[in-house]
């Protein structure tokens, strides 16, 4: 005989396992809602992620070009100034080895005078020993030893001759005035070519760099791998001296970009100033 609780449990069961179906059917309902509403904005996050990227990538690109460019920049103002300063140098080390010359030479134009005036006949020397001691004839840096002033009759003709001699008091050493003249002149000359050398190469990068950096916005970012990308586009080449199109490989990790075709590396070349 049934009683009756054990009819009302059986009475029940179907309502419990149909509410627990029903309970499953709604979750799995609502993995569904939620994988959906996660999925259906990926494409969007997606193509923006890829937009972000590939202006990361310029940017980059731009920030490495700017850094050469301020580094050649920076070697190059330094080997200017420091060529700048040897210069200046060895234009006071002429003005102090002028100070003696002037006086000696001025000597010299007085004897000139004097034996054209006098006619003297053979040969005639004149050194200026006892001059020398004054301190017109001397300075920190130079000092004239010998002085002296020939005239020679020849056939009727007269022939003036001088002699000049000046110590580098800091080194000792002794040479003609002319001699000293003509090295100090030579090096100051060859210091201002490899100086105007420099400042020309020096304002060439800057304005190359400028009109290439200038151009950044139109350059094509081209997805290699996880961490490698394609950069190319006008401004990132240089041909014959001018800007055009060239092609990069810039790396994510370890961060590098390298020149990927001729005219890409011709442009590095330049902005290193080479």
């Amino acid at each position: 005989m049934i009683t009756p609780g054990i009819a009302k449990s059986r009475g029940t069961a179907p309502v419990k396992i149909k509410f627990y179906r029903l309970r499953q059917v709604a979750l799995v309902l609502g993995l569904v809602v939620l994988l959906l509403s996660a999925v259906l904005p990926i494409g969007c996050a997606s193509s923006s992620s890829s937009a972000d990227i590939e202006e990361e990538v310029r940017i980059n690109v731009l920030n490495i070009l700017e850094s050469i460019k301020d580094t050649t920049l920076g070697e190059l103002s330094a080997e200017i100034s420091s060529l700048d300063q040897e210069i200046a140098s060895l234009n006071e080390q002429l003005d102090k080895l002028n100070q003696v010359a002037a006086p000696a030479l001025e000597w010299v134009q007085v004897q000139k005078a004097e034996a054209e005036k006098a006619g003297y006949g053979g040969k005639r020397t004149v050194e200026a020993a006892s001059y020398l001691e004054s301190d017109k004839f001397r300075n920190e840096q130079f000092r004239v030893v010998k002085l002296q002033f020939t005239s020679v009759m020849l056939s009727g003709s007269t022939k003036y001759t001088s002699v000049i001699n000046v110590e580098n008091l800091s080194t000792g050493a002794v040479a003609s005035l002319e001699e000293l003249t003509k090295e100090f002149e030579s090096k100051i000359s060859a210091l201002t070519q490899q100086r105007n050398a420099g400042k020309t190469v020096a304002d060439t990068v800057a304005f190359t760099a400028d009109d290439v950096l200038g151009q950044y916005q139109n350059w094509r970012v081209v997805k290699v791998n996880l961490t490698t990308y394609n950069v190319s586009g006008p401004g990132l080449g240089l041909e014959r001296g001018v800007i055009t199109t060239g092609v990069w490989t810039y790396y994510f990790e370890p961060e590098n970009l390298i020149p990927s075709d001729a005219k890409s590396d011709a442009l590095l070349k330049m902005l290193k100033g080479k």
